[in-house]
């Protein structure tokens, strides 16, 4: 639906009075362009339109988070399976974050210091999806506190 469009059709419709739109009346909106073509004009506007939004400012080098190009290094050949299993299996099969929210069955390891290279058991950590991708923020800080985690186990 295009932008505004719902604010217009409640402006314009003196009947209007609060009334949610129905699913139908949605489907019909979001519909009323299936099947039309762009002219290779209009598509042209378009594309010129977009160019270096977004992508420019938030991809590689660009990217606030960019670490070199850590994230396309290979894994460790030690990087198995059974190494997984062994890890979350150490961990109880839980997210190791004490303050973890969602507690989710999505398990992943997590290496503390964040080199792919290093699959020893006290840089590996069981993780949720959702605290796993929190640690790519702030890294130095997580990468303290997930290591507090490992070493109070041992």
């Amino acid at each position: 639906m295009p932008k505004g469009y719902h604010y217009n059709v409640k402006k314009n419709n003196p009947n209007w009075k609060g009334k949610s739109m129905s699913s139908s009346t949605k489907r019909k909106l979001s519909n009323r362009n299936k099947g039309k073509h762009l002219s290779e004009e209009t598509k042209k506007r378009i594309s010129k339109s977009r160019k270096g939004i977004h992508v420019l400012k938030t991809s590689g080098k660009n990217h606030w988070n960019w670490k070199g190009g850590a994230s396309f290094l290979p894994y460790s050949s030690e990087w198995t399976e059974k190494l997984r299993q062994s890890i979350k299996n150490r961990d109880n099969k839980e997210c190791q974050n004490p303050y973890c929210n969602y507690k989710t069955k999505l398990l992943e390891i997590h290496h503390i210091n964040y080199d792919k290279q290093d699959c020893s058991q006290f840089n590996l950590i069981t993780l949720c999806k959702s605290c796993n991708s929190r640690a790519n923020i702030n890294r130095k800080e997580w990468k303290r506190f997930y290591k507090r985690i490992i070493w109070g186990k041992y």
